[in-house]
């Protein structure tokens, strides 16, 4: 990174003293190309809906895990009671107050047993022999997927830093991520989740 932020001028690496001072002074000012330079490579597990999004932000390369080829992974994200929100009335995209406790239990139960169906339904038909590329169809959206993900570090800091500021919640554990109430922009939800993955896997 130093050596492409230094190419102008002729001089190769420094002294780390003074790389250290480049590199906050790029960050500083957000100059942040030389980054490019340098990428990572992770592997992440993230539920099939939010993973439909998050690869829509196209600066990456991916390569995913085949449910054709292979076994679809035996794990859904689970919403708890207290995690059901109601649809937002001014974002097509977004929700905003939680529905309570004693609906979302009952939400929350009926989302276990339809999980616990549908699996069922794609283990039988395994068993039969059905191939693995047709067997899948009928697996719901929270079903985890996992894939590598390579990114450099220029446009890692624009998916974590979105909006100017980071939308990352306190980490309290996978399946209790979300976005506080209020303004979202379309796919802040996925993007938070997406955030919380990667900030686990580094």
């Amino acid at each position: 990174m130093v050596q492409a932020a230094r190419v102008s001028y002729g001089q190769g690496t420094q002294k780390t003293s003074d790389d250290r001072t480049l590199i906050r002074y790029l960050m500083r000012h957000r100059h942040t190309t030389p980054l490019e330079m340098a990428e990572v490579k992770l592997l992440v597990r993230v539920p099939m809906d939010c993973w439909r999004q998050w690869i829509r932000h196209r600066t990456a390369s991916i390569n995913e895990y085949s449910t054709r080829y292979s076994v679809a992974i035996d794990a859904a994200a689970r919403t708890r009671g207290d995690q059901w929100r109601g649809q937002s009335t001014s974002n097509r995209q977004g929700s905003e107050s939680e529905l309570g406790v004693a609906v979302g239990a009952e939400l929350s139960d009926a989302e276990a047993a339809f999980q616990r169906q549908a699996r069922d339904v794609y283990q039988q038909r395994l068993e039969q022999g059905v191939a693995r590329e047709q067997a899948r169809k009928d697996l719901p959206l929270s079903t985890y997927t996992e894939a590598y993900w390579k990114i450099d570090l220029h446009n890692l800091l624009h998916f974590l830093h979105p909006f100017g500021k980071s939308v990352m919640p306190k980490p309290t554990g996978a399946s209790s991520v979300r976005v506080p109430s209020g303004r979202r922009r379309p796919s802040e939800c996925t993007r938070c989740i997406a955030v919380h993955t990667i900030l686990h896997a580094l």
